[in-house]
């Protein structure tokens, strides 16, 4: 892959679609700009069934306009991105314990790809999950970086018997932190959060590392962006929130949860934009059970102002807003086509920050998405001078 060339191609899609970054769907009520409202208005009389397809980016078959099926076809081929062939390795039964599914396929394939590698410094490990299992049946060392010393704790009962080769850490770790191991050890950052995984390139890069190994995560987060000074896209929280949540395979199941929850939050915006006077204001995390009930009861509760309304009133309005609230679900799945689009372009531009730091860098997807939708990893090899 050619990372300033793809980098490029990125950014100028997102640029001509900056309208579905900017904002989130319910601040765009109660307009939509062309021609995201005749997309959405099109994508309305689909099936739940059609609508998941297109929100996994199967679009094929689909009755689409042409100018929304240009914009889908040049997303899919900007993000065919190199897979990896590390091969997994079996974790030792004793390392299983309260080891979720999902980190277990991460430390499987990861065993894979540091095979080679002899020395660790393994930053945000936590209970050093990783790092116990790297070390076992060897003489490879590693140094666990963390801020959460209870956590720790937990690693050092854990892995009581290569303790002479682990070694602990507990700091709330930043770029200019001072040097941990030395340059011939592997830095290791996995599902480092937000800015974290910023600051491990670059105290990498500062000191010079051989090898970096970075799987980004938590883009909400983030606020150092761009890293390499290459871009002047001006990117929201809102946009980096859709980055953080991207390429989770959508099911029927999935879709009709998020769509009880989606029409009451959505129609409680609409009342309170046509009846109370209220722009778009965060409501807060409710809970699943507030969905399986009245409309009135979950505005009431998340709302107060609304009791002003009678259960009747609201009943009415909340069947008025069917036709409403299904375009602006549509306009979502349309929003959505640029999530996983902006998280390669965040992870290509910590790319091109290491490469002007003398790196040799790739960036290919290792887990499978349906397990661990953030897959990407960076990996930065230092050039020999």
């Amino acid at each position: 892959m050619k990372l300033e060339k793809r980098f490029k191609a990125i950014e100028d899609l997102l640029l001509t679609h900056h309208y579905l970054l900017e904002k989130e769907v319910l601040q765009r009520y109660p307009k939509l700009m062309a021609p995201y409202s005749e997309w959405g208005k099109r994508i309305t009389t689909f099936s739940d069934e059609e609508l998941i397809q297109l929100e996994n980016m199967q679009f094929q078959e689909l009755d689409l306009p042409s100018d929304y099926l240009d914009m889908l076809n040049k997303i899919k081929n900007l993000l065919e991105l190199d897979q990896s062939k590390y091969r997994p390795h079996e974790i030792p039964k004793e390392h299983l314990k309260k080891m979720t599914l999902k980190k277990r396929h991460e430390i499987e394939l990861l065993q894979g790809q540091l095979a080679e590698d002899e020395n660790f410094v393994d930053i945000g490990s936590g209970a050093a999950h990783l790092s116990g299992v790297l070390l076992e049946g060897n003489s490879k060392t590693s140094i666990c970086i963390d801020m959460d010393q209870d956590i720790q704790g937990i690693g050092k009962k854990k892995h009581t018997k290569i303790l002479n080769r682990l070694k602990f850490e507990t700091l709330k770790f930043h770029r200019h932190a001072k040097l941990y191991g030395d340059s011939t050890h592997t830095l290791i950052g996995l599902h480092a959060c937000g800015d974290l995984s910023c600051d491990i390139l670059q105290y990498g890069a500062l000191h010079k590392f051989h090898k970096i190994v970075s799987y980004g995560c938590c883009y909400h987060k983030l606020t150092n962006f761009p890293m390499s000074g290459k871009t002047n896209l001006a990117v929201s929280n809102h946009a980096l929130t859709m980055a953080a949540k991207s390429y989770k395979t959508m099911t029927l199941k999935k879709f009709i949860q998020r769509e009880k929850v989606k029409r009451f939050r959505y129609t409680l915006h609409f009342l309170m934009h046509e009846h109370l006077n209220s722009d778009f204001v965060t409501l807060g995390n409710a809970n699943k059970a507030d969905y399986e009930g009245e409309f009135h009861e979950y505005c009431y509760k998340y709302l107060p102002e609304t009791k002003k309304f009678s259960p009747i009133f609201l009943a009415n309005f909340y069947e008025s807003k069917k036709d409403v609230y299904r375009e602006y679900l549509c306009y979502g799945v349309i929003r959505s086509h640029l999530s996983r689009l902006l998280e390669v372009f965040v992870n290509l531009d910590r790319c091109l920050f290491l490469k002007e730091q003398g790196y040799q860098v790739k960036l290919e997807e290792v887990f499978d998405r349906k397990l661990s939708p953030r897959n990407l990893c960076i990996t930065a090899v230092l050039k020999q001078s």
